[in-house]
């Protein structure tokens, strides 16, 4: 049984390498994957981690 594993780089969670949700698409991915912020208006005004995906979309 495959642990689960991040969205962006494939790296299976576990003790060091925990799970981080996108803020806005909501998928997991680890802290690396998530390295991206930005501001998610429907979220409020603070900075949001985000995935590359999500913030390539955003700012394109």
């Amino acid at each position: 049984m495959a642990g689960l594993q991040c969205f962006g780089c494939g790296q299976e969670f576990g003790f060091f390498r925990r799970e981080h949700g996108c803020k806005k698409c909501g998928r997991l991915f680890c802290s690396g994957c998530t390295s991206y912020s930005m501001v998610l208006p429907e979220r409020g005004s603070k900075k949001m981690k985000v995935c590359f995906q999500c913030f390539k979309n955003a700012t394109r």
